[in-house]
């Protein structure tokens, strides 16, 4: 069995290098930030060519008014911000989900910088991680500890 996590790894390097190649073609990649129920979102607009197909897998929460999945600030695509709005309300009504989402990024643990992280997030959160969000629309999961 694959260790998604081990995936995810080896691929946030390729998965950011689509992003920066994707940024100095045709069309740039513009991260927005904006406030959903009460929370820090980010957002961009991703070439359908993109193959970005890593997963990563964490509990929804809002951390220091940032959303984040497990220790990930995600920047989500444009068609995913409904489920984004039913993680947050969700959040808000005291539920405890996990939220499976393909794509790619970076990580300060594993060797990344905060040079690699858009002005955007940074701005407005103090991540240690950023997941740009696939094609793939994500998965919210029941938590199996929650009672």
């Amino acid at each position: 069995m694959m260790n998604h996590y081990t995936i995810s790894r080896s691929l946030f390097s390729i998965g950011l290098a689509l992003l920066s190649s994707g940024c100095a073609g045709d069309e740039t990649t513009q991260v927005d930030a904006f406030q959903l129920e009460g929370a820090w979102v980010f957002t961009y607009s991703q070439p359908q060519e993109s193959s970005m197909q890593a997963l990563t897998t964490g509990q929804a929460a809002v951390v220091d008014g940032c959303l984040q999945i497990g220790d990930a600030v995600v920047i989500w695509r444009d068609d995913h911000l409904s489920t984004v709005e039913e993680v947050l309300l969700r959040i808000n009504a005291g539920e405890t989900i996990s939220v499976r989402v393909g794509g790619g990024g970076a990580s300060l643990d594993e060797g990344g910088t905060v040079d690699d992280f858009p002005a955007e997030v940074l701005e407005h959160c103090s991540p240690t991680e950023i997941w740009f969000s696939g094609s793939e629309a994500p998965t919210i999961e029941e938590d199996s500890s929650s009672g």
